[in-house]
């Protein structure tokens, strides 16, 4: 029996796309009365920093716990929760964007999330699809 493990490839792009969402510019602050902009990282805000750099961390470890797809699973899981309230922070970011001179442009940042999260979901039901391809052969034996 063949076990597709495209998991793992899934897992390294996620852990990838998370990694560049650590350096890659999350706004543009048009300031209005100044000639020159801003970009704001997340590297500006430390525990958005700390957030993000952990769930990439859990996502590339994931990677290499293939022998216990429980805790691979779990490990994905909360993952994809901290992936989600990095996106829910940059959103609450955007929108308490104080300033009345200056306003935010979007630099695309949040499609790294999102695309962080769909490899995320990817990832978890190759696990689970193999998980059922076991089970269903232990039954044939």
């Amino acid at each position: 029996m063949v076990l597709q493990r495209l998991q793992s490839l899934w897992l390294l792009f996620a852990a990838v796309l998370m990694g560049l969402f650590c350096f890659m510019p999350m706004f543009l602050v048009v300031d209005n009365s100044a000639p020159e902009h801003q970009f704001i990282f997340p590297a500006d805000m430390p525990v958005l920093m700390v957030v993000s750099g952990l769930t990439a961390l859990l996502l590339f470890v994931a990677i290499f716990l293939y022998r216990n797809t429980a805790r691979q699973k779990s490990v994905i899981v909360i993952s994809m929760l901290l992936t989600v309230a990095c996106a829910i922070a940059e959103v609450c970011v955007y929108m308490g964007w104080g300033s009345i001179d200056d306003t935010l442009q979007w630099q695309g940042s949040v499609f790294l999330l999102a695309g962080a999260l769909v490899f995320s979901l990817m990832a978890y039901r190759g696990i689970r699809k193999d998980e059922n391809l076991l089970r269903a052969a232990d039954r044939l034996r």
